[in-house]
Formats: C-alpha cells, structure tokens, sequence
C-alpha cells in the first residue's frame, strides 16, 4: 500500500503506471466529469464515483483483487479505507469483474481527504467507503491499473 497526496506525484516519476494515472488526475477529477468507466489504454480504467460514505458499524467485507491494482483518489469529501491485517475468510472469487469479498479480524484505517490518494497492490484487500465521523458525499477516481 503506498499512502500521499497528488500534490507529491513527482515522487512516482519511475513508477510506471502509477505515475502515468496520477497525470491523469487533472483530466477526470472535473465536476462535470459524468461518474461511469473510461478505458484510458489496454491496461488503464477510470472509474468515476459519487456516493455517500457509509457509518463503519457492522462487520464491513472487504475486497481484494488478482488482476488490477487500484489507484483510489479522493477529489471531494473524504472517507476512510480499511486496509485488512489479518484473519481473513474469504468467498468465491468471480473472474470476469476481478474481486473477491472476505471478512477480516483485524485492519488499518487510512483517512482520504481531497487530494489524497492509495495504492492498493493485487492481494490487499480493503474496504472504501467508510465515514470519517457522519455520514457525508465524496466523489473520488478509482484508477484501475492492469498489471
């Protein structure tokens, strides 16, 4: 997991294709910017999302990937991601959309706020969505990274 704001992307110039999502933040982070998918290339998703967090109660599945990595930017509001640790259960992996869902005993809170940003590697599973304190709008890119 790699945690920073988009104000420090010079920091990922060798990174390769996490470099080039973080230089298409500008041209998808607009407001006018309809929420849906956008292929970039052969290799590279936008997805645009708008929704409202979510109060943390309950037992939150979190999900993992084999295929993509995610690239979770925040442009407005903020929200906190839950990052697992351990003790992991998980479900049926479904092949065509790349997750599979899972519970897990122990995790790490990582709060977005605009700007901020997290890299989530294929393997590591996590949960978005999650209310800083009530519930509230954020509007945030998901770069899908095909690696």
């Amino acid at each position: 997991m790699i945690y920073d704001n988009v104000k420090n992307a010079w920091r990922y110039a060798q990174t390769g294709k996490i470099a080039a999502a973080l230089g298409l933040a500008d041209q998808f982070s607009g407001a006018a910017m309809p929420t849906g998918s956008y292929e970039v290339n052969e290799w590279l998703r936008a997805v645009i999302n708008a929704y409202e967090t979510r109060a943390g109660r309950g037992e939150p599945e979190f999900e993992s990937h084999r295929v993509y990595a995610d690239l979770q930017l925040v442009v407005e509001g903020e929200e906190k991601i839950l990052v697992a640790q351990s003790g992991l259960t998980t479900k049926e992996y479904d092949d065509d959309a790349d997750y599979e869902l899972m519970r897990c005993e122990e995790s790490t809170a990582v709060t977005l706020r605009a700007g901020d940003f997290v890299y989530l590697a294929p393997g590591e599973p996590h949960c978005p969505g999650i209310a800083v304190s009530d519930p509230a709008p954020v509007r945030k890119i998901v770069f899908k990274i095909k690696l």
